[in-house]
């Protein structure tokens, strides 16, 4: 066994920012990667924090400096480079409770804003000849949770940018990855529109029945920082306390009836060609009464006819998708097709944003009782 190396285990010589390093997992990282000899650089909006922060970090002689920063701002964004992200806004909520101001709020600061600094840095992460960036993500992003919807999709969506750069920016001698959390004791609270027993319930299932601590986090995300790290690249690693784990529950026996849409209803958009057509197929082939929709009337009205002969239970209708209005009126003629239920919600969106997907779903459960949505798929252009 070759005798320990020091420099593997060391930042000396090292620059990193870490922005909202003021308090919880981001003053956790500030501590951890300026411990083990980093120069730092961190920001936060409040400037008496950062002042206050940089005072108590000189104190213990580590190398930090700090700026005021709103990451909301494209123009103050510009004026950083990146190689730890961990700021990021989460409101607990049902999903027809967030209104379209709160999911582009959260898209804005959790995806928008790490994503934008990534590129801005990336020269700068270039020219250090190696460089790491570390996403802090969330377990929202991994598995589903309740009351998290839109905080969710912001962090499906880093852990996804995290694995593209891993793979794009490797020849360039940068490493990403992403940290995925579960839930963590900051000190701040929440807001949760009164959804605290939910949370605790959660909690509960988890196998080490407690919130982590900002510490336990950063050390992961530190470790990942590393000279000794440098093999580990494009990897979203859970922090979690077991709970992920402890869901995989082994599936039951067989069941013909599981197999069945018999008595279901769904909604698939883009339904008249390519994957579209053929969910549409399945599903009526299943048994389940299908709507469809598309631009071009010509080709649904040839549809219909083929899958009447068929013997499958389909209606359809024009919708251009990117149209407010349109999409509307599409609820409408189903909430009146089905009777106001509907189990299944396909949504196969060509050059679609999430922010559509997102007012497609909310306008579906409007319509009072839904079972389940068994598939979101979004095919790009």
């Amino acid at each position: 066994m070759a005798g320990f190396d020091s420099q593997r285990w060391s930042l000396k010589g090292m620059t990193a920012l870490v922005t909202g390093g003021t308090k919880g997992i981001g003053y956790a990282i500030v501590e951890e990667l300026a411990g083990l000899g980093a120069t730092v650089h961190t920001c936060a909006r409040n400037q008496a924090q950062i002042l206050e922060r940089l005072q108590e970090w000189e104190s213990k002689g580590f190398k930090v400096t700090g700026s005021v920063c709103d990451l909301t701002s494209k123009a103050q964004r510009e004026n950083l480079i990146k190689t730890v992200n961990s700021a990021a806004t989460c409101t607990l909520r049902g999903t027809t409770d967030y209104t379209l101001e709160d999911f582009s709020s959260m898209m804005k600061t959790n995806v928008e804003s790490p994503y934008h600094l990534s590129q801005l840095a990336h020269p700068l992460l270039k020219a250090s000849g190696n460089a790491s960036i570390v996403f802090v993500a969330s377990i929202a992003g991994v598995v589903a949770l309740p009351k998290l919807s839109a905080y969710a999709a912001t962090k499906s969506a880093v852990i996804q940018i995290s694995k593209n750069l891993a793979c794009e920016w490797a020849k360039d001698n940068i490493r990403t990855n992403a940290v995925a959390p579960w839930a963590v004791n900051t000190g701040v609270k929440v807001e949760s529109d009164g959804h605290s027993d939910d949370f605790r319930r959660l909690i509960g299932r988890t196998p080490i029945q407690r919130l982590a601590q900002p510490n336990e986090i950063s050390s992961l995300i530190t470790f990942l920082c590393l000279p000794a790290a440098s093999y580990i690249n494009g990897q979203v690693i859970s922090v979690d306390g077991g709970f992920t784990f402890k869901q995989n529950i082994p599936m039951a026996g067989f069941n013909s009836q599981r197999w069945s849409l018999k008595g279901m209803t769904a909604l698939v958009t883009g339904g008249t060609k390519g994957i579209g057509y053929a969910i549409v197929e399945e599903l009526a082939g299943l048994g389940a009464t299908v709507h469809t929709c598309a631009r071009n009337e010509a080709q649904i009205v040839e549809r219909l006819q083929e899958w009447e002969d068929k013997g499958f239970k389909v209606t359809g209708s024009v919708c251009d998708l990117t149209c407010k209005a349109q999409r509307e009126n599409l609820i409408k003629t189903v909430s009146c097709i089905f009777n106001g239920k509907l189990n299944i919600l396909v949504s196969l969106f060509i050059a679609l944003t999430f922010l559509f997907l997102y007012v497609l779903c909310v306008k579906i459960s409007e319509l009072g009782q839904w079972c389940t949505i068994d598939h979101i798929n979004i095919v790009p252009a």
